[in-house]
């Protein structure tokens, strides 16, 4: 008899987990599925340091440089915004904060402090900081893209 309930419990436990597994990959599935249809509204990368501020504003319209208080207006072709939002798809937006910076020159000034934030329909991911051209993994295309399309 004891057999026969442990066997029973087992096969419960490992039922409940499967289908925990399921629900969760179900649940990341739709999380990717949503961010490839919304709209990305403008990515921005602000690098601050004492002293100096830069803020690239990408925009399907065009970009904005801004280094410390001149501004100045770029155009943004049509390819150059397709290729940041074919980046951008490949990033889980919702785990942006979290992705560790490889370096910490910037604690001490050795670096600008660097932060990527995306606009995707009225809602902000921001990038935790990261030493200016030193981004956390998960960010190095996507921010070496924006960074050579503001030269």
């Amino acid at each position: 008899m004891k057999d026969i309930i442990l066997s029973t419990a087992v096969l419960l436990m490992l039922c409940t987990s499967c289908i925990s597994n399921s629900k969760n990959a179900f649940a990341s599935n739709e999380i990717s599925k949503n961010q490839m249809t919304s709209k990305v509204k403008s990515v921005e990368v602000s690098e601050k340091t004492r002293g100096l501020q830069k803020i690239y504003t990408f925009k399907d319209s065009g970009l904005q440089k801004k280094i410390n208080t001149d501004v100045t207006q770029n155009n943004l072709t049509a390819t150059t915004w397709n290729m940041l939002n074919e980046e951008i798809s490949k990033i889980n937006l919702e785990k942006i904060s979290t992705y560790e910076s490889p370096t910490t020159q910037r604690y001490s000034d050795g670096a600008l402090a660097s932060q990527i934030k995306i606009t995707v329909d009225n809602k902000e991911y921001i990038s935790a900081e990261f030493d200016s051209g030193k981004p956390p993994k998960e960010l190095a295309p996507l921010y070496n893209s924006l960074m050579n399309a503001a030269r």
